[in-house]
């Protein structure tokens, strides 16, 4: 079965429902907590020193992952076949926000990211049946007939695979574009289409009373007012070099002294023998 991509919007990548802005939940609740730290001070810098806050660290793991999966999904959105990707959804208060929501030929899916922090444990835990049921019966209500919404893990870190969860497909970063395009078609460009006009529609995402779309700080967040979708993507690719050039600071600075320690005790014996003959 062949399904021609889209003529009008072939190259449109979706955004945020709420919005009209791309925006990942766990990069917003990475500012909540990284914008009050104070900038580090020249010393910091020189000795490798993180720059990100105690209350950040658990959130920038999940934020990198939500980033690379957000921005490898772009290249399938954008590559004139019919898939269309929406990130942060924004949900019925109380309930997960789902990261990332894919709608192509092979159906519509419901993407969270598996992710660790620095010190090897599990962040941002995830429950992705219950964010694929969540949005099946947000869409469906919306669309008026069934719309079944599949649940992927996305596993960031390679050589990683969390435990297996039934129901849900679990696919390495790498792996995740063509696992998509692999699956068998089962529906038609025009009802990609209608799924993609119902899910952009920000009361889709809304329970029955429900007024506010979704809350963007979670539970441990500041009350500082957020950027633009524009400046925090600008934000967080600094943070990203940031870290990403303390750590070879920090590298470099182990390095140099394993050398140093080595050079002692290579030389120090040498020494001592001269010393005593």
């Amino acid at each position: 079965m062949t399904i021609s991509a889209p003529d009008d919007d072939a190259a449109q990548v979706l955004t945020h429902p709420g919005s009209g802005a791309a925006a990942i939940s766990a990069v917003e609740a990475l500012w909540d907590r990284q914008a009050p730290v104070a900038p580090r001070t020249r010393a910091s810098r020189i000795l490798g020193r993180s720059p990100l806050g105690d209350s950040a660290r658990a959130w920038f793991a999940p934020a990198l992952g939500e980033a690379r999966t957000a921005e490898l999904l772009r290249t399938l959105s954008t590559s004139g076949e019919p898939w269309r990707v929406l990130h942060a959804i924004p949900v019925v208060a109380g309930a997960p926000a789902i990261d990332h929501l894919v709608i192509g030929p092979a159906g519509v899916f419901a993407l969270s990211t598996a992710t660790r922090d620095e010190s090897g444990s599990e962040t941002h835990v995830r429950e992705p049946l219950v964010e694929a049921r969540l949005a099946s019966t947000l869409l469906s209500n919306a669309l008026g007939r069934p719309a079944v919404v599949r649940a992927i893990t996305v596993v960031v870190e390679p050589g990683r695979r969390p435990a297996e969860i039934p129901g849900v497909d679990v696919v390495g970063l790498d792996r995740l574009v063509r696992h998509l395009r692999s699956l068998v078609p089962v529906q038609s460009v025009e009802e990609v289409r209608e799924i993609t006009r119902v899910a952009l529609k920000p009361r889709t995402w809304r329970a029955p009373g429900e007024t506010a779309v979704f809350s963007s700080s979670a539970p441990g967040a500041g009350s500082h007012a957020h950027p633009t979708a524009s400046e925090l993507g600008f934000w967080f690719a600094r943070l990203r070099t940031e870290v990403a050039r303390a750590r070879r600071v920090r590298l470099a600075w182990v390095t140099g002294l394993s050398g140093t320690v080595a050079a002692a005790a290579v030389i120090a014996p040498m020494v001592v023998q001269q010393l005593s003959s």
